[in-house]
C-alpha cells in the first residue's frame, strides 16, 4: 500500500515497505554521487508521496548507525510516459525523529530541469543567481509543438 495524497497534495508520512524501498535503491548511486560518499547504511524508513501527472515521492532514508539520516525526492512519471524514476533532490543531515517536508530542489545539479510532457509540448526551467549574491529565481520556459525540424 502506498500513501498517496489527492492530486496536487501530500500524503502524511507512512513506514516505508518493501515497493519504497526498491524505489530508494534505484536512485542509491546517484544519491551516493551527489553526497560525494558512499552509504553503509541505506534503508528506507518513512515516507510521502504526492500524485500530480507523475507521483513525487519524499523518502527519510537511515544513512548512519544511531539517527542520521537524509531526505530524498524522487519523481516517477506514470506508466504512459514511461515510468523511469529519478532523483530530484537531496537534503542531508537529518534526524529520524523530524518530519518529512516538502522541499524545491528542481534538479539534481542544481541548474536546469525540463520536462517532455509528452502531449505536444515540453516545460523546462532554469536557475538564475541573482546579482552581487542576490536571490537566485527561476526561469520557466513552456514549448508548444513537437520538435524543430
Amino acid at each position: 500500500m502506498t500513501s498517496q495524497g489527492t492530486a496536487g497534495s501530500m500524503a502524511k508520512a507512512i513506514e516505508a515497505n518493501a515497493e519504497i524501498q526498491a524505489i530508494a535503491d534505484v536512485v542509491k548511486t546517484a544519491v551516493q554521487e551527489k553526497l560525494g560518499r558512499e552509504l553503509q547504511v541505506y534503508q528506507a524508513k518513512l515516507y510521502c508521496s504526492q500524485v500530480e501527472a507523475r507521483t513525487i515521492y519524499f523518502i527519510k532514508i537511515l544513512t548512519g548507525s544511531r539517527d542520521e539520516c537524509i531526505h530524498v525526492k524522487v519523481i516517477v512519471s506514470l506508466p504512459q510516459f514511461g515510468g523511469d524514476t529519478s532523483l530530484h533532490g537531496i537534503e542531508d543531515h537529518k534526524k529520524l525523529c523530524g518530519p518529512i517536508t516538502y522541499f524545491w530542489s528542481p534538479s539534481v545539479d542544481d541548474n536546469a530541469v525540463s520536462y517532455d510532457c509528452g502531449l505536444g509540448f515540453s516545460a523546462g526551467s532554469r536557475r538564475r543567481d541573482g546579482e552581487d549574491g542576490g536571490r537566485a529565481e527561476r526561469l520557466w520556459s513552456i514549448t508548444l509543438g513537437g520538435p524543430e525540424p
